[in-house]
């Protein structure tokens, strides 16, 4: 069974650019800090209080799921720059 909180590690260090792999991420991020903030803008908009319930915790766990989504993304990041610098001591 497949959900969002499984991970899955496998060795891919032979396997991957990295450094296509970093551009990738990165451009992730950019995108799910930019839904947050949008998210947030919309949320602390005036009357954002009289939206239906449903809609405010639809939103509230979309906005811990970006959230997540970045410190993911930033783990994988960094994962991926020393898989780089480990790559470049070798040459």
């Amino acid at each position: 069974i497949v959900d969002p909180t499984l991970e899955v590690h496998l060795n891919i260090a032979d396997l991957v650019d990295p450094v296509a792999e970093i551009a990738r991420l990165e451009k992730a991020l950019a995108k799910a800090k930019t839904d947050i903030q949008n998210l947030q803008k919309k949320m602390a908009s005036p009357g954002y209080d009289k939206v239906p319930a449903e809609v405010r915790e639809k939103n509230t766990k979309t906005l811990a799921d970006l959230h997540a989504e970045v410190t993911t993304t930033e783990a994988a990041i960094t994962k991926m720059q020393a898989l780089k610098a480990q790559r470049d001591a070798k040459k």
